[in-house]
């Protein structure tokens, strides 16, 4: 019995990991932490085989979080970063539980080759947008579209990279950072998540303030903010999938 308890401890912990960060393998929800699933919605068509075969080519299968959607994407123009998506706000949570720095971000791009396959795969999935989509993203750039909201930049702007990555923040008064988005090590991934869950379940049961003014006020609509006022109202007690 103790033996089971404790493999079922682990699935709970796993599960919990995934309802967490929104976890999703199928590249054409563009799920991501914080994605928003507008994108998904409102392509044209689906994806085609060249579209699937570099899908394949780029990311592990055997491995949950590499993906496309746990990628984040920005800009840089001569030199220095320049992030069109509004992700500042859509971290408040996070940085309250953790203790970060929203005004030091944290950028690591990947590879010069995978930045260019994911450039390319970013470009194939543009088309199968609307126009009124694209405006969107040239105009007011969407949350949880970092990959449309750069490449919507990189047109309007010559001197503008897109980049691929991990993207972050610094602890308040540390050299240490805490990646956001862009992690595919498992390991690091797993640890990650469960620190957030633990931090946020104490918060609750504290019934700390600044988080309930947070959850109340935030704009996302995302699957893992919906789990954490799910939980925050008592209408479940973890953040376990099987709770929701």
């Amino acid at each position: 019995m103790g033996a089971l308890k404790k493999k079922l401890k682990k699935q709970n912990k796993k599960q919990a990991s995934n309802k967490m960060l929104g976890a999703a393998s199928r590249e054409n929800t563009m799920a991501s932490p914080f994605t928003s699933i507008s994108a998904a919605k409102v392509m044209k068509q689906p994806p085609t085989q060249e579209e699937r075969t570099l899908i394949n080519s780029i990311f592990d299968g055997t491995n949950p979080h590499d993906r496309y959607g746990n990628i984040h994407s920005w800009c840089e123009i001569d030199g220095k970063v320049k992030d069109p998506s509004p992700v500042k706000e859509y971290l408040e949570i996070n940085a309250l539980l953790l203790g970060l720095d929203r005004e030091r971000p944290y950028y690591e791009p990947y590879s010069k080759e995978k930045c260019e396959q994911l450039l390319k795969l970013t470009k194939m999935k543009w088309e199968r947008h609307p126009e009124s989509f694209k405006e969107l993203c040239f105009n007011k750039p969407q949350a949880g579209e970092c990959y449309y909201n750069a490449l919507a930049l990189s047109l309007k702007n010559k001197n503008a990279k897109v980049q691929f990555g991990r993207m972050g923040y610094y602890y308040k008064n540390s050299n240490k950072y805490f990646v956001v988005w862009g992690e595919n090590n498992s390991e690091v991934w797993e640890r990650d998540t469960n620190l957030m869950i633990k931090l946020f379940m104490k918060a609750v049961k504290k019934r700390n303030k600044k988080l309930r003014l947070l959850l109340e006020r935030s704009p996302r609509t995302d699957e893992e903010i919906t789990g954490m006022r799910d939980v925050w109202h008592g209408r479940c007690n973890s953040m376990e999938a099987k709770d929701h």
